[in-house]
């Protein structure tokens, strides 16, 4: 299945894939915003344990290409509860070069009209360190809020941070 966006399509996973994540899920950078244990080394083998089940279709894991087809981040929702409607959303823009000019907004705007339109969910949650500004700036600009938070969450370089649960709602 494939979701356009603007900038982005959406595409499930493939086994070939899973190079682009390596490279980023073992990127100190990547890992400082959106990881609880950091540092921390992903092996091959745990890479591909991690993203099987979306590899054979049993979660909705989407690689974010641009529209040249350049594999540029992925996005998980996951897990996806039917019964109450709702989902988490976890996003990751691997090309640093690419953080900023709007991909990221894009891809989580097209997975919301595909979460809202087509599995007829009532809203999307996500988590986000207190830290993270540039991610918080763009859940807002696609209509996500703070609803929650987990006092003293994750720890950098000595200091405590919160983790944010923002939400967005269908309309």
């Amino acid at each position: 299945m494939v979701l356009e966006g603007k900038l982005t399509l959406l595409r499930s996973i493939r086994k070939s894939d899973l190079k682009h994540i390596e490279t980023w899920i073992n990127d100190v950078e990547v890992q400082y915003y959106a990881q609880e244990e950091y540092p921390f080394y992903f092996a091959p083998w745990l890479v591909k344990n991690m993203y099987d089940d979306g590899i054979k279709g049993k979660k909705l894991i989407y690689i974010i290409e641009d529209k040249f087809k350049n594999v540029i981040g992925e996005l998980w929702l996951y897990p996806v509860d039917y019964i109450k409607r709702t989902s988490e959303l976890v996003i990751t823009i691997g090309k640093k070069d690419l953080r900023g000019k709007g991909y990221g907004r894009d891809a989580i705007n097209t997975a919301k009209n595909y979460c809202f339109e087509s599995l007829k969910l009532e809203s999307i949650y996500l988590k986000v360190f207190s830290f993270n500004l540039r991610a918080i700036n763009c859940y807002k600009a696609c209509g996500f809020r703070i609803v929650g938070k987990i006092p003293n969450k994750v720890i950098r370089y000595g200091t405590r941070f919160d983790e944010y649960i923002m939400e967005v709602k269908r309309k």
